[in-house]
């Protein structure tokens, strides 16, 4: 009966609670309050209460995908060779199309900016969340949103070239955090793209998973050397 349900569900809490709910100032004054005016301590309750959100959509998604998961699990260790060409070959696309579109966009965004700043953290375990979140449970939440839900879905009622451009251009949009900022839309869009497309080339969200995670970590390791 749930599995009925699940898809909006699972779009109704990444909306209500990471998109809206973490926006709202009420949330950033409940942890101000919390932390008795500790502005640094209402920082890390934020910071946590992101970190739990993300664990609470990772939990759901495999509870709700389990037996599609375990299936593209199989699929993709039967065709690992296919798709680690398409892993590779879509994480060199990404990085040169970021470098060429980085030439004309030299502004950073607040994104990129707050990911430094969680990753200067001191304590060990916010540290630990953070990688976590940022290299591995992120990147399957967004591929379950973005590529599994909103453009697999999306497929059934229009064209692929539509369902892929409209749920990128999401994918955008959600790592832009004002107005100011809105022209980096566009090395998220092309990420995205990319991202889309290997889905629904290898039609497996491990695939796209993959290279979600592998596009993260070299990320995270470029903020920490540079």
């Amino acid at each position: 009966m749930i599995k009925k349900y699940r898809i909006p569900i699972v779009l109704m809490y990444y909306l209500l609670v990471m998109i809206v709910l973490s926006s709202l100032p009420i949330t950033a004054n409940i942890m101000n309050f919390v932390a008795r005016g500790n502005v640094e301590k209402a920082i890390e309750y934020l910071t946590m209460f992101f970190y739990l959100s993300h664990f609470i959509l990772f939990v759901a998604c495999y509870l709700f995908f389990r037996e599609e998961i375990k299936e593209k699990g199989k699929e993709f260790l039967l065709n690992w060779k296919k798709n680690f060409k398409y892993i590779v070959v879509g994480f060199i696309t990404i990085i040169i199309a970021n470098v060429v579109i980085g030439i004309f966009l030299k502004q950073q965004g607040s994104n990129q900016e707050a990911l430094s700043s969680m990753q200067e953290g001191t304590k060990s375990f916010m540290l630990l969340c953070f990688y976590l979140v940022t290299v591995v449970i992120g990147p399957i939440n967004e591929e379950f949103i973005f590529r599994r839900i909103i453009l697999g879905e999306g497929r059934k009622y229009f064209s692929t070239g539509i369902a892929l451009i409209f749920s990128s251009l999401l994918f955008g949009l959600i790592h832009v955090h004002s107005i100011k900022e809105i022209m980096l839309v566009i090395p998220y869009l092309f990420t995205g793209i990319v991202l889309g497309f290997l889905y629904y080339k290898s039609d497996n969200i491990v695939t796209s998973s993959c290279l979600h995670i592998v596009n993260n970590l070299f990320g995270v390791i470029l903020l920490a050397i540079v």
